[in-house]
């Protein structure tokens, strides 16, 4: 039988010569499928993976919005001058329940970026966390499969991430998570246990209240393999002893003890805050997380080989932070991509071909992200230097206030008013959890106008107030209590109460 490419012995020389390169040219050939194979698969899903960022930058590179980043950055300036890591909230006078600083690691790098640069480092921080969560993505997606399945899971995984992104410490744990699930894959695989994922939990849990996911990825992935039956006792107790030793971590932290409180004290006022709400079914970002979870599970549906309970586990735990709170589908979407990723690559062709070189791989990949970060810097230099969604306007107006002046403030512009106006005492912030449950309820109630808002009101001696335009609180407060507008701007007005016989 003739070999590929080769013509038969009577044709002519020059022909015989040529034949293969013509052969191969052909797009239809056996040789030339190949290679557009290995074009489509290998080639075009690494380069386009390393032109995403600076095609997204536009979304990226974008003053500040996210309105608890300036908290933040507020918290880190706090430690950076007493290295206090729990106590009593310094500010505002409402706060009155204790302070545990369980973000302190990436609030010191805001602080310290807003120190050098003022909001356009903060801004540029804010870049580089999200193309340090895309190139972290890619790299879990990429352990498990080619880069074409690699490309889409981490394209999916980031819509399902997106909304969640901003300069605030949980994009660490994004981030982390994605490591952490995509260690705790291999371990299913081959058995090893990754003692490195108890310094990167002690990590974890000095940048953010959610590391205990990492610690739920880990015994699920160990309940998983005790029922797939696959390691002996010891090997399971050895990498049972991973978690422990993360959870052990959490009590040794500067911030003590209490951090493992701090998440259970952040959830009884979760109520209160939007993000902390059930995702919406017609999102888009909770839409693409369940996508990869119904590729993922349609996959294993499918295939012959028996699906390890290990995966599953890390699936269900996926699913289960998707569907319960908006904030939390990010968290679906990182564990998924990796299962996506692998899913989609155990059904594409397996053909022979030359695969991407692992040194361009990487050349390609680090140069497309490098460029993005050099442009994003560039970009940040020249529009962040101005938040948004804030009355920046009235700056003036409230710089002029006396020290201490208590200011009834929407609960978005706590944050701000910390950060940029420390001459005055807002009586809430984004941190709910430092104010007794009581206290929010009644607030949040008085934004509504509903009966009793003027106790509440009273109890916090507001002379201010600063809300927007159309609430229903600012409205009553001019219409039953007479305060004036002292300036309307951006959509917010600022309002002053009627001076007594005593001013």
């Amino acid at each position: 039988m003739a070999r590929f490419g080769r013509r038969a012995s009577t044709a002519p020389a020059r022909d015989a010569q040529s034949g293969p390169a013509v052969e191969a040219s052909r797009p239809d050939s056996p040789r030339g499928t190949a290679r557009f194979s290995t074009v489509l698969l290998e080639w075009v899903p690494v380069i386009i993976v390393a032109t995403t960022p600076l095609v997204l930058l536009r979304r990226l590179a974008t003053p500040i919005q996210d309105p608890d980043t300036f908290w933040h950055v507020v918290a880190g300036r706090q430690l950076w001058s007493t290295w206090q890591f729990a106590g009593q909230a310094p500010w505002p006078p409402a706060a009155n329940r204790p302070w545990v600083l369980h973000e302190w690691l990436p609030e010191l790098a805001l602080a310290a970026a807003d120190h050098l640069w003022g909001l356009r480092g903060v801004a540029f921080a804010q870049t580089a966390l999200a193309l340090a969560l895309m190139l972290s993505l890619y790299w879990c997606c990429s352990r498990f499969s080619r880069p074409l399945p690699a490309a889409i899971a981490t394209l999916l995984g980031w819509l399902g991430v997106s909304a969640s992104v901003s300069a605030r410490p949980q994009v660490v744990t994004f981030i982390l998570l994605g490591v952490t699930t995509a260690a705790w894959l291999r371990t299913a695989a081959d058995g090893r246990p990754r003692w490195w994922l108890v310094p990167l939990s002690y990590l974890w849990s000095c940048s953010h209240g959610l590391w205990p996911a990492g610690v739920m990825v880990g015994g699920a992935v160990v309940c998983g393999l005790v029922a797939d039956r696959s390691y002996r006792p010891p090997e399971l107790l050895r990498l049972a002893c991973i978690p422990t030793l993360s959870v052990a971590g959490g009590v040794v932290t500067p911030a003590g003890p209490g951090l493992l409180l701090a998440s259970r004290e952040i959830g009884k006022s979760t109520q209160y805050v939007e993000e902390w709400s059930p995702a919406s079914l017609r999102s888009p970002y909770l839409a693409a997380t369940i996508a990869m979870a119904a590729v993922v599970l349609v996959v294993w549906a499918r295939r012959q080989t028996k699906t390890s309970w290990a995966h599953l586990a890390v699936w269900l735990l996926a699913v289960a932070w998707a569907l319960t709170y908006g904030r939390t589908v990010a968290l679906g979407a990182v564990m998924l991509a990796p299962l996506a990723a692998g899913a989609v690559d155990s059904v594409l062709p397996r053909e022979r071909r030359t695969p991407v070189p692992a040194v361009a791989h990487r050349l390609i990949v680090a140069g497309g992200f490098g460029s993005a970060a050099v442009v994003a810097l560039f970009v940040a230099s020249a529009t962040s230097s101005a938040p948004e969604g804030v009355p920046t306007h009235l700056d003036s107006a409230l710089s002029r206030l006396p020290s201490g002046t208590v200011v009834f403030n929407d609960y978005a512009l706590g944050g701000w008013l910390l950060y940029k106006h420390p001459n005055v005492a807002a009586v809430i912030d984004g941190r709910s959890e430092l104010y007794a449950h009581s206290y929010v309820a009644d607030y949040v109630s008085a934004l509504s106008a509903t009966p009793g808002w003027e106790r509440t009101v009273a109890a916090t001696h507001a002379r201010y107030a600063l809300l927007p335009g159309a609430n229903a609180l600012a409205g009553a407060l001019e219409g039953q209590w007479h305060w004036t507008r002292q300036a309307d701007q951006q959509g917010f007005v600022l309002l002053v109460a009627p001076r007594t016989p005593a001013e």
